[in-house]
């Protein structure tokens, strides 16, 4: 796969997406790298578009890692500090087969965010919900006053997405008294659409009825790059300095945003990013 003359217009919207963020914005994406490991990594025209994805945000969960030996993500962070300052937070390896598992990792802009605190959710009941539990980040917002978002990183099985999406709501109780903060972003790979979780499903569901959280990428959405049309990846916030906060929402289309091919796109992943911008200026 060559995609070199795609460089000069993904270094171009590296760029402007640094400009946005020093203009008064935080971007905040989750993005299903599919089987993110070793044999991605060693693609280095496939290694160069998730660098430019991953500046153009302040954090971003990555989900679906595979790479035991944790040397892919290694590799990733030293990549991206050539150019900016970042770092990541990983979870444990999560899942029920011992053949496989997967973690998130959350990558964040150490000069312009703080990682207070981690929190992998508590599934130790009888009822072992999550396939893989939610992990969650408390960070601290430097402007214009400082202030605490958390967020709840899921990616759900998919045979059981409704069930897992429909304990959110227990999740955030717990996420809650564990940070002491209502600000809390729910975002990943839900499996929230298509034949996974139908309306009808979401609509018994806490986390997409209750108005207490705002969806913000809807079910009218694409968040896949193959030829399938479903909002599998979600963004759902909760809390009153949240929703204050919010520019914009949506799907990153990196496809068309860098002039890939259908090839190319799909050897990065099966899924866009999904993202969400909030004002530094209130």
């Amino acid at each position: 796969m060559c995609i070199m003359s795609s460089v000069n217009t993904i270094t171009a919207l590296c760029l402007l997406a640094m400009v946005v963020c020093v203009a008064g914005h935080y971007k905040i994406a989750a993005f299903n790298i599919q089987t993110f490991g070793r044999a991605k990594m060693d693609k280095p025209d496939v290694v160069n578009i998730i660098k430019q994805i991953v500046l153009r945000y302040d954090i971003i969960l990555i989900q679906e890692i595979r790479d035991s030996s944790g040397n892919s993500l290694k590799v990733l962070n030293n990549t991206l500090n050539t150019q900016e300052h970042f770092s990541y937070t990983l979870s444990p390896r999560l899942g029920r087969s011992s053949n496989y598992k997967e973690q998130y990792a959350y990558f964040y802009r150490t000069d312009r965010v703080n990682l207070v605190a981690t929190h992998l959710y508590d599934d130790n009941t009888p009822a072992d919900v999550f396939e893989r539990e939610p992990y969650c980040t408390l960070f601290e917002i430097p402007e214009p006053a400082p202030w605490k978002l958390a967020l709840v990183g899921l990616h759900s099985k998919p045979d059981d997405a409704v069930e897992e999406i429909g304990y959110l709501n227990v999740v955030d109780a717990e996420v809650e008294a564990e940070f002491n903060t209502t600000n809390i972003l729910f975002l990943g790979d839900l499996n929230a659409a298509c034949n996974y979780a139908s309306a009808a499903e979401l609509s018994h569901t806490e986390i997409f009825t209750n108005s207490d959280y705002s969806v913000l990428i809807s079910r009218s959405k694409d968040t896949t790059t193959k030829s399938s049309t479903c909002a599998y990846d979600r963004i759902i916030a909760k809390g009153s300095r949240l929703k204050s906060a919010i520019v914009s929402a949506g799907v990153f289309d990196f496809k068309s945003a860098y002039s890939l091919t259908q090839q190319e796109t799909v050897v990065v992943s099966d899924h866009f990013p999904v993202e969400i911008t909030l004002s530094s200026s209130l």
